[in-house]
Formats: C-alpha cells, structure tokens, sequence
C-alpha cells in the first residue's frame, strides 16, 4: 500500500496550544495550593479550571476548601491569654497524668 510521504497518519506528538493540558485529580491536588495563592502560569491555570469542570470530585474540593477559607475569614480574632509558666505547665501534666 502506497502512502503519500507529505501526509503524516501517525497521531501528532505536539502540544495543542488551544486546550489546557489534562490534569488526573492527583496533579490537580499537588497544584491547588498554587492555584488558589495564584501561583501559576496561565496555561497551569486554565489547567486546573478546565480539570474541575470536568471533574465533580475536585469542584468539591474546591468548594469545600473555598468554604473553609472564608470561615476561617470570618471568624473573629482570638487573642491568645497569658502564656503559662514551665513550672506550671508541668504540674498540670503531672495531674493529668492516670495513676499506675
């Protein structure tokens, strides 16, 4: 069977520049740190968004870390109480400490 040289059938190994690369849900949990601290490129970045439309499981993620934040945003300051002294911090482990 004779093929025409100029015409390639293998499947090209170059990078389609149009679509975000595909993440698996492991890379996307390595990299999500970055993507919220928006840390990343671009491309990284359309990554990870088209990954999460795509995947029910990691917009939970998302969701739910987003949920956390704003939590964590909202709640109000504590201020921490006097530090206790070595001493004191010793006795209350002895007391908390089950007979033998």
């Amino acid at each position: 069977m004779n093929q025409d040289p100029a015409v390639d059938r293998r499947p090209s190994t170059a990078v389609d520049r149009r679509r975000p690369r595909q993440l698996c849900c492991q890379e996307f949990i390595e990299e999500y740190s970055a993507y919220r601290d928006d840390r990343m490129t671009p491309e990284a970045r359309a990554a990870m968004t088209s990954h999460m439309a795509s995947c029910a499981s990691c917009r939970r993620y998302d969701r739910v870390i987003r949920t956390g934040v704003e939590a964590l945003r909202d709640a109000p300051e504590v201020r921490p109480r006097k530090p206790l002294e070595v001493a004191e911090v010793r006795r209350r482990a002895e007391l908390a400490r089950p007979l033998a």
